[in-house]
C-alpha cells in the first residue's frame, strides 16, 4: 500500500502557530495525524511512510514566513533571494541529486535527474528570519578567518522557531558560499530540533529529532549531493 504525505500552507496562519504553539483546536487534527502516521509505519515501513510521523503533523512550517522574495530594505541577509537564484542557478544548470534519507535505524538512497529545486530546498526558505515583527529579534555577529567572512544572526526571543543561521562568504563576495540553520520548537505537544546545511558547491543536509507525546523520540536525517548532468550533444 502505497501512502504519499501531503502538505497544506495556510497563508492566515493564528499568531500561536506562528509561535510553534499549538492552540486547543488544532489538537483533534493532530491525534489523527498520529494515527495515520502509526498506521502508515506498520504496513509501509519505508522511509517515505516514515517522514509523515516526523513533518505531517506540524501545523506551520518554518516561522510562518511565506516563501517569497523579501524586500531589499530586510533587516536581515536575505534568504529567499539568495536560495531563489541558487532555484534559477540548479535548474539552469540541470543538477540532478544523489539522495539518502533516514529515519531511525532505515535508509533509502536514491539519485535524481529531474529535480523540483523550489520543493527540495523549502526548508531552508521556510527559515528565512526577514519580517516586520521580527527585526530587532536577532543579533548580528561578525568574524573574519582565513580569507572568510561569518555572520551569524541568533534570536534573543526563545518564541521563535529559527534560532540561528549562519552565513559564510568569501572575502568580497555578497553571496555566502554555505547557510547553517538551526530551528527549535518545543511546547506541551511535541518537541523539535532540526539542524539545516547548505553548501553552493555541494548539496545539503538535514539533521532532525521530534518527539511528539505518546510517541517515541524519532530521529531523520537527509544528505544530498549534487550530481552535474551531461549536456546533450551540440549544446556545447
Amino acid at each position: 500500500m502505497n501512502h504519499v504525505a501531503t502538505t497544506t500552507k495556510h497563508p492566515n496562519t493564528p499568531p500561536g502557530l506562528r509561535r510553534g504553539l499549538v492552540p486547543i483546536t488544532c489538537l483533534p487534527r493532530l491525534l489523527a495525524c498520529l494515527k495515520t502516521a502509526t498506521t502508515a509505519i506498520r504496513y509501509a515501513p519505508g522511509v517515505a511512510a516514515l517522514l509523515i510521523c516526523l513533518y505531517g503533523c506540524n501545523p506551520a512550517p518554518g516561522n510562518g514566513t511565506p516563501n517569497v522574495q523579501a524586500s531589499d530594505t530586510a533587516a536581515y541577509f536575505n534568504l529567499n533571494r539568495f536560495f531563489n537564484q541558487e532555484i534559477t542557478r540548479l535548474q539552469n544548470s540541470k543538477t540532478g541529486l544523489q539522495k539518502t534519507a533516514a529515519l531511525n535505524q532505515e535508509s533509502e538512497t536514491k539519485t535524481l535527474k529531474e529535480v523540483n529545486w523550489q520543493k527540495e530546498l523549502s526548508a531552508f526558505t521556510a527559515s528565512d528570519i526577514n519580517k516586520p515583527a521580527w527585526k530587532g529579534k536577532y543579533t548580528a555577529d561578525t568574524t573574519r578567518q582565513n580569507g572568510f567572512t561569518t555572520v551569524t544572526y541568533t534570536a534573543t526571543d526563545h518564541a521563535l522557531r529559527t534560532r540561528l543561521v549562519q552565513l559564510n562568504f568569501k572575502n568580497g563576495s555578497n553571496s555566502p558560499v554555505s547557510v547553517a540553520i538551526t530551528n527549535q520548537t518545543n511546547n506541551f505537544v511535541y518537541q523539535t530540533n532540526e539542524n539545516l546545511h547548505y553548501q553552493t558547491t555541494a548539496g545539503y543536509n538535514i539533521k532532525a529529532s521530534q518527539k511528539v507525546i505518546l510517541m517515541q523520540p524519532e530521529t531523520f536525517a537527509i544528505t544530498a549531493g549534487f550530481v552535474n548532468q551531461p549536456q546533450p550533444v551540440g549544446t556545447h
